[in-house]
């Protein structure tokens, strides 16, 4: 093993849910020379609280090492909280000042400062669960308006209350001017991320207008579709800039205009999405790259396993891929899982030669999966060369994505909305046995929960 110094990386994490927090420990865990420095779960927002942003302060003041690299979910400091950000009442002024002192305490304590900061989504639909009251009944009406807006450049006739439509605007506003003040903050690099978007709407449009002006100061920043992921990408830029090694990719689809196809959420094509994180990670690309990256796309429009959404031509889930060369599988043919025909046919069918496997996932959106999918292969590439590749954290960490990418949200989950009374042991069982026996390892004694009290998402445990 290598005797360099181990780098200190500091994750403020958007909330508590696992894919945010347990994925980042599990991650930085392939990699035996990071140590990740995250605060106490407690600490962090949840779908209906709010990250104790003193406590945080508290605790990154209390910090006796110093740090080489912060990654920062400015939405956390500044809100309590993605969800937060669409729902607190607090002023631009105070925002700001408050966030103004932590970037202070973190350039005290950090070599470089690498944050992201969401676009505010507009979700289409009445649903409330994660906005503010009134999106039960005005969220699609507001959704529309937006769209149209953008597109047609001028406000559209609706019946949207007045004082709701000027609490939601005004929200819009504080938050896009928040975001114009982080690119006059000094980061060494900064994330816009777009979250749950169209081809049109106020959020394409204010991405628009931070791209502008990025381009016109020069920052070291980014606008890209996503955001749950975005903490994994700066990870691996940390790591790869730590190491001065820029990993190369080529892509491999599953029919010729993959790579083209916009998917659900995203509001960009693969293609684009793709180089966002070629980007985002500081890698680059080749037609023989260090990992050849698989992508199992739709054919025309994703459809969506957990909305129940199948509008898709049909077409053959086999397809055959070199894995005699290191690879990586990013299954992006549905949002909200995975693609069930072609992890079972195509992937599991046989045990991974882990030397050239470099990750699997088919989380949520495209951005998700794609995004975290080649910042764990950056990092396995990064490790392995360097001497501090930790094969069984690997295993562990692609264990949980597959049990959760595959066996829950493309099964499991669908099994339990229509009723199923089994528990989770029964259903998950099957899905353990072939995913431990693909990866080569023993079949872990593997727990679940769920961490907000709704189906959407699930935690995974390994004893």
């Amino acid at each position: 093993m290598s005797s360099q110094k181990k780098i200190n990386i500091l994750l403020i994490p958007i909330d508590n849910r696992p894919v945010c927090y347990d994925f980042a420990i599990a991650m930085c865990l392939i990699a035996g020379d990071i140590n990740l420095f995250i605060p106490p779960r407690e600490m962090m927002g949840s779908l209906t609280s709010y990250a104790d942003i003193n406590s945080i302060f508290r605790w990154v003041k209390n910090l006796d090492v110093k740090i080489d690299y912060a990654i920062c979910c400015l939405d956390t400091i500044a809100y309590g909280g993605l969800i937060a950000s669409r729902r607190v009442e607090t002023s631009e002024e105070e925002i700001l000042k408050h966030v103004d002192d932590f970037l202070s305490l973190l350039g005290e304590k950090c070599s470089k400062i690498y944050a992201f900061s969401s676009i505010m989504r507009i979700s289409n639909n009445n649903i409330n669960e994660e906005e503010k009251e009134y999106w039960n009944k005005y969220g699609k009406q507001i959704f529309d308006y937006s769209y149209n807006c953008h597109k047609n450049g001028t406000p559209p006739v609706h019946t949207i209350p007045g004082d709701i439509l000027e609490d939601y605007l005004n929200t819009r506003k504080r938050n896009f001017s928040i975001n114009k003040h982080y690119l006059s903050s000094g980061f060494d690099f900064l994330v816009f991320s777009r979250d749950d978007t169209s081809k049109y709407g106020l959020n394409v449009k204010e991405g628009e207008d931070l791209q502008r002006l990025i381009n016109e100061r020069q920052n070291a920043a980014m606008v890209l579709s996503g955001a749950d992921e975005i903490w994994s990408g700066l990870i691996a830029r940390a790591y790869s800039d730590f190491h001065q090694k820029r990993v190369s990719f080529n892509t491999v689809y599953n029919h010729p205009n993959a790579a083209s196809v916009v998917t659900r959420y995203d509001g960009v094509s693969i293609r684009e999405t793709f180089c966002s994180y070629l980007n985002m990670t500081n890698s680059s690309e080749s037609e023989d790259g260090d990992i050849s990256l698989v992508v199992n796309a739709p054919l025309k429009i994703q459809d969506d396993l957990a909305l129940g959404i199948f509008e898709d031509e049909n077409f053959s889930h086999i397809f055959n891929f070199d894995k005699s060369k290191n690879y990586a599988v990013a299954d992006v043919r549905y949002a909200n899982g995975a693609d069930d025909e072609f992890v079972s046919e195509c992937i599991v069918d046989e045990p991974a030669d882990i030397k050239h496997f470099f990750g699997y996932s088919g989380w949520n959106t495209t951005a998700n999966a794609m995004g975290s999918l080649m910042s764990v292969a950056v990092i396995k590439f990064i490790a392995e060369r360097n001497g501090y590749f930790d094969e069984n954290k690997f295993k562990e960490l692609m264990f949980v994505r597959f049990i959760d990418d595959w066996a829950y949200q493309a099964n499991i989950r669908q099994m339990l909305r229509c009723g199923d009374k089994r528990s989770c042991s029964e259903l998950f069982e099957p899905y353990i046995i072939k995913i431990a026996h693909f990866l080569g390892m023993r079949e872990p004694d593997t727990a679940f929960y769920f961490p907000w009290n709704r189906t959407f998402e699930i935690g995974i445990v390994l004893k």
